[in-house]
């Protein structure tokens, strides 16, 4: 220690703010832009202050006196509401609000800080000092120093005083003083009691000179540059000094100079690596005695990973140096997904494993160590932050289970996809959502495994159904949707048409056709035949001649790819249909020499035919179906060439009657 030939004393009130210094998430273009009021900007510590939310944030935090915390610390130390009710020193505090829009984190800091008054003490600072023996109060020019005039009290004794930044010096004696400072006049009072700064006498070995200089804290930023925030004199300058951990800290040159309290300062160091320590000291020299008011040296504690992390082991190391007459202990304070847990003592180690089980969390982690002593006869504390790691596993993944489609088989809905993935981690399980006819909502979730992924909808299958599939990692990171998989559901509209929706069951190729499939009856095994539709058609008239009374029929979509989907299988009695030429040529070719009812000829129960010259003449009456008229007349003369008519009625086994008329032409 050097020592002079008096004893120095000071005081100040430390005054909240958020200057500009690196990192500042306020700025920080990662988030998104928030937004909120207050009821008054000018308050007095205990009245209450309403929140107009004005961004569309969700579940917002507010944190006041923000210096420069991380995301993940204000939403940790946040409040829906503010409370000032603490406060108890004049101060300017930067409020922030934090939370979420739209599933993205978001920030808002108001553009001017909110003053909060203690009762009507200002803001003011003071030095004790013997030879003589004295204290030297100054009142600053102050953005809370609004008053017209100030009454200082000293022991009892008062004086009343108007001008700011000036130097009032009083005589007293090294024992306890008093000083009361109250604001006189001022649009702006508050009914609380005055503050009274008690001042202990000095002795060697050490005091609780609250306000004493030295740094309150050091920070190591994110980009490993040092964020230090000291407290001395108003009408004071210093100059900051560096030295490597272990090294001398004498004969230093200065690394800043002409600063001023209450104003957050910014270092690089040499090694981002390495410890640095820091000290401040007036600029000029005090004269004060036996305080020389240098501060404590605080060092820094970089924080590093050794190794890369696995999803539930995080690992830390870093370096610490205890300055000669320090006391240190370290606590690792550790944020998960925003919400602070017990802090970790860590007073004897250099490094830290943290087994966690949910790797789903981002978990931040910040060394905090605490150096104490005595310097000057003064008690100190300061606190050394180190950078803020975190580990964070999350994954904003945009693909989704490759190739997948729905395909209808045995009157369920099977969804299939190819175990692809882009997430770094082991997959988890796979999730089906079903559209509900208003949204997509969680079906059915699949383990995770090494083969093709089928997800099933056991139905029943009563319409088409829209689906999207994606997939979960182990770290609950969750993969985009697939586009919409709609399966294809077949209906018939009562005349043998076949009517099926239009969406593609496929994520990844296009509908390339359709074919219709024939069964026989219910007969799945005892295919009659397939027939290919267009991909721009959802319809399909059935040929009944294949069928004597019941059918069954699929729809098959192919993909450009060749990936196939069918539709469920319907059944239904196929109403007969039958069909007359409307020519024929009875020349004995054995082409078309018969005319001749042609289709469902096995479901014909009774029939008749009858056929008329182009005069009305009855010329030929037909009661087997599988006869026709062979274009000659009762006679057995050939007809004639030209326009002939019929009248054909028929009764089908399944009841159904038909009746046709119609003309055809006889031709050679």
């Amino acid at each position: 220690m050097r020592a002079s030939s008096g004893i120095v004393f000071l005081i100040f009130s430390m005054l909240p703010f958020m200057s500009s210094f690196a990192q500042s998430i306020c700025t920080d273009g990662r988030y998104v832009p928030g937004g909120f009021t207050l009821s008054s900007m000018d308050i007095c510590h205990d009245e209450a202050v309403s929140i107009t939310n004005t961004g569309g944030v969700e579940s917002p935090k507010y944190y006041y006196n923000y210096r420069g915390e991380s995301y993940e610390e204000v939403t940790a130390s946040g409040t829906a509401t503010l409370d000032f009710s603490t406060v108890t020193q004049p101060g300017l505090y930067q409020v922030i609000q934090v939370g979420k829009k739209d599933g993205k984190e978001t920030v808002y800091c108001l553009p001017e800080k909110i003053k909060v008054r203690h009762s009507t003490t200002p803001v003011f600072s003071y030095n004790f000092c013997t030879s003589p023996t004295r204290i030297d109060i100054i009142i600053p020019d102050h953005p809370l120093n609004t008053y017209s005039g100030y009454q200082i009290e000293l022991n009892g004794t008062v004086h009343n005083v108007t001008t700011t930044n000036f130097l009032y010096s009083f005589p007293v004696q090294n024992v306890p003083n008093s000083i009361k400072i109250t604001g006189q006049g001022g649009s702006k009072r508050c009914a609380a009691e005055p503050l009274t700064t008690l001042v202990p006498p000095y002795t060697f070995t050490g005091r609780d000179y609250e306000y004493y200089p030295e740094i309150k804290e050091l920070k190591v930023l994110e980009d490993k540059s040092i964020s230090i925030d000291f407290r001395g004199q108003y009408e004071q300058t210093y100059n900051l000094f560096r030295y490597e951990g272990g090294q001398p800290n004498v004969g230093l040159a200065p690394v800043r100079a002409g600063l001023t309290p209450s104003n957050i300062v910014t270092d690089t160091p040499p090694d981002p690596n390495r410890v640095y320590c820091y000290f401040i000291q007036p600029a000029t020299a005090a004269g004060c005695g036996l305080f020389s008011l240098r501060s404590a040296d605080i060092c820094s504690v970089p924080l590093t990973s050794p190794v890369p992390p696995a999803p539930a082991t995080n690992y830390l190391q870093w370096l610490s140096h205890t300055p000669s007459g320090s006391q240190r202990s370290a606590a690792l304070q550790k944020i998960s997904n925003g919400v602070a847990e017990a802090s970790i003592q860590v007073n004897t180690i250099t490094s830290y494993q943290d087994n966690h089980d949910d790797c789903s969390k981002k978990i931040c982690y910040r060394l905090n160590v605490t150096y104490t002593g005595v310097i000057s006869g003064t008690n100190y504390s300061g606190t050394s932050l180190s950078n803020q790691l975190c580990f964070d596993h999350r994954l904003e993944l945009t693909d989704y289970p490759p190739n997948a489609f729905v395909s209808t088989e045995n009157r369920q809905n099977l969804v299939r996809f190819d175990p692809g993935k882009s997430s770094i981690y082991n997959l988890d399980r796979w999730e089906l959502f079903r559209h509900d006819g208003t949204a997509y909502s969680l079906f059915e979730t699949l383990p995770a495994g090494p083969s093709a992924p089928v997800i099933t909808d056991p139905g029943p299958v009563t319409q088409s159904e829209k689906y999207k599939v994606r997939y979960v990692d182990e770290c609950n990171n969750i993969s985009a949707f697939s586009p919409e998989l709609a399966s294809i559901y077949l209906s018939e509209d009562g005349n043998n048409v076949l009517q099926w929706n239009t969406g593609n069951p496929f994520t990844d190729t296009d509908i390339a056709q359709y074919e219709v499939i024939y069964y026989e009856g219910d007969n799945m095994n005892n295919i009659l035949g397939t027939l290919p539709v267009s991909a721009a058609s959802q319809s399909h008239s059935v040929n009944s001649a294949s069928f004597t009374n019941m059918g069954s029929f699929r729809v098959k979509a192919i993909g450009t790819d060749g990936t196939e989907s069918f539709s469920n299988l319907l059944t239904f009695t196929v109403k007969g249909s039958l069909f007359l030429p409307t020519a024929f040529s009875p020349n004995d070719d054995q082409i078309n020499d018969i005319f001749a009812v042609k289709g469902s000829l096995g479901g014909i129960r009774n029939f008749r035919m009858e056929i008329f010259s182009s005069s009305g003449q009855k010329i030929a009456d037909i009661t087997d179906p599988a006869q026709g008229w062979d274009g000659r007349m009762p006679n057995g003369d050939k007809a004639l060439f030209g326009n002939y008519l019929y009248n054909l009625k028929a009764e089908m086994t399944n009841g159904q009657e038909i009746s046709k008329n119609g003309s055809f032409v006889l031709l050679y």
